[in-house]
Parts: C-alpha cells; structure tokens; sequence
C-alpha cells in the first residue's frame, strides 16, 4: 500500500505472481491500482466505494489483518478513514474536518475525538489496539478497536498533553509517567512517524520538531534498550535518540537524526535488531544498533550502540538504480516499511518508492 499524497489517492500494488482482489477490485500480478480516491482533494460520506470516495492529502497508512481493511490518515480532514474489505469506506476515527475544535473532547468514543492534522499511525491487531501521532495536537492518542462495532470504539491521549494546544508544549520532559493530566505528564512536540516492536509492549515514535526517537513502554514491567543502557520503566516515555539538528553518525549518545519522518523497527526471531529512520531534509537512511554485536546493513556495518547510514549518499537527485544503498541518491525520504529483510523508501521529491 502507498500514499500518493499530492494526488490525494492511496494504491495498491500486487507483488505476487498471481491476480488479487483487493478492497472490492482487481489487480493483475505485478501491477498497481487505486483503490481509494480518484485525485480530487475533497470529503466523502460514509458509504461510498473506492474511488467514489475523496481523501485530502493522506499521509500515513496501517493494514489489520483480522478485518482486512486498510486504516489511511486522512491529514486535512483530521480523520482516519477505514476502507473495508468490500471497497466501501468511512471515518473509522477522529471527528472530522473540524478537528481543532474538539481539543479538549477526550471523554467520548473514538469517533467524538478532535485529532487536529494527525500523521502517523500503527496498529497492534492482536491487542486490538491503534496508535495515532497528532501533528497538529502534540499528543499520541490510543484507541481500543476491540468492539465489531466501530460506534463503540473508544480512546484518548496516551502522551502529550489532552488540551494540544502550544502554550502547554515544551521541548523538555523527555520522561515522565502516562497516568493523569498533570503538567509534569510526558509530552511531545511535533510527533510523526510510529511503529511497534513484535508484542506491541513497546511503541516508538519520532518527533519532527524535536528530531528525536522516542519510546513508549506500554507493558507492566520494565524494559531495556541499546544493550541494556536505557532503561525504559513501565508506563513511562524515554528518549532513545536525538541531540538536535542536523545529522551526524556515531554512538547512540551523540548522534542526530534532523526531521526524522520515517521509522521502521527492524525485529528478527524475537530480537530487537534497531531502528530505520528516515531524515528528511538530509536526504539519508540511518539504522541505529539496538544489538551487543555488528550487524551488516546492505554494505555498511553498524557497530553496537552506534547509528550509521545506510542509503542514501545525500545527494537530492536521482542517480539511477543499481548503485550500492549508501552511493544511491534519495531525495527528501519520506515513509519506511521492512517487509522480509527489505527496507521500502518513499523518497517524496523523486515521486518514487
């Protein structure tokens, strides 16, 4: 699945040697199709079907396998749209096209929530959880999609404060517990990109304005990270990476990951390798080493501890294909996703994957 955000479309592309039905349509072997919007920016009722129904410039994406339906950010309607298996679509969460007004709404269902421009998304679907990174908001909300009925599905603000507004934002309090309204609640400025570790106990999210990697232990008991340095206590909010602007390599420590958009958790056999994540405006793939040994990104080592670039020579064109990831150009990447030891880069300027 791809968001083509300026042509407010999401697509569908079928990488198996066989013909699929997907959302209601059919998509030959090896070929793409839209499935939902049809490029005019707008919004749609519930009910319509595939193209029928309009999206204005959708950002991130989140497929259940239980449902088998397709959640998209739908970034200025302040929504998420579910698109079903059958092709039809609706507002699966979030209030809609006014969504700064409803800032202070967190006692309703998930559908009465204001989500004001949200960006990033990611599911547990075996906890029957969703995780959703409010731009506009500051504030991460988790929604419970346990009921078949999506009328009953509920949520609030995990991290961030429930007001969203910037007068009670800051850049400090990387920590802090999950419980309550208190001022001295974790916060967040800006969040973006989000992905889970295997077991959903753990939910990682970058920061735009902060350029950070942040984690979230969402389990009861205390966890670990970078071989044991970070320690991640439950309910509580870390900082795993980010020492400002720019961009640098080095040990997890000192190391800077400017306007990191994309996040992908890289997991192997029940082992939390690292972390891919995109800079936007510096034009390169990093992977940090949650692991005590080397591992061998492509062509690059990354030592343990440490964060390295992986693709991306930082260049801002395209210099063709086949060249090796750290000597192929990338120009703005955007979205990340590992599937089967394959890293996909959306890079936004060069209109390609």
């Amino acid at each position: 699945y791809v968001t083509d955000t300026t042509n407010n479309v999401v697509w569908y592309y079928n990488l198996s040697i066989v013909d699929r039905t997907v959302h209601g349509l059919d998509v030959p072997a090896y070929s793409a199709k839209i499935i939902l919007g049809n490029g005019t920016r707008g919004i749609s009722p519930d009910g319509k079907f595939n193209s029928d129904f309009k999206l204005n410039y959708p950002r991130d994406l989140a497929f259940d396998p239980v449902t088998n339906s397709l959640f998209v950010v739908d970034y200025y309607n302040n929504r998420v749209v579910q698109l079903l298996s059958d092709g039809s679509a609706r507002r699966g969460l979030c209030y809609g096209n006014t969504g700064n007004t409803r800032a202070y709404n967190e006692n309703g269902t998930a559908l009465t929530r204001g989500c004001y421009r949200p960006i990033g998304i990611a599911i547990d679907a075996t906890n029957r959880k969703i995780y959703l990174a409010v731009y506009g908001h500051h504030n991460i909300k988790e929604f419970d999609i346990t009921d078949a009925d999506y009328n009953n599905w509920t949520g609030g603000v995990l991290v961030g404060r429930d007001n969203g507004t910037n007068g009670v934002v800051s850049y400090g309090y990387d920590s802090g517990v999950l419980s309550g309204y208190a001022t001295g609640r974790a916060r967040t400025r800006n969040p973006w990109a989000l992905d889970l570790n295997a077991d959903g106990s753990l939910l990682f999210f970058t920061e735009y304005a902060g350029s950070n990697l942040k984690v979230v232990n969402l389990s009861a008991t205390t966890k670990t990270l970078m071989n044991g340095a970070i320690s991640v206590p439950a309910g509580q909010v870390v900082k795993v990476i980010g020492n400002g602007g720019g961009v640098t390599e080095g040990s997890y420590t000192s190391a800077k990951i400017q306007q990191p958009k994309g996040l992908s958790v890289y997991e192997d056999a029940g082992v939390l390798k690292g972390f891919f994540i995109s800079s936007y405006n510096r034009d390169v793939v990093s992977f940090v080493n949650n692991t005590a040994s080397t591992i061998t990104i492509g062509d690059k080592d990354v030592e343990s501890g440490n964060l390295r670039w992986v693709f991306g020579d930082r260049g801002y064109r395209y210099n063709g294909d086949s060249n090796p990831g750290k000597l192929t150009s990338l120009w703005d990447p955007l979205g990340l996703e590992l599937v089967d030891n394959t890293l996909y880069v959306a890079s936004y300027t060069n209109a390609m994957v």
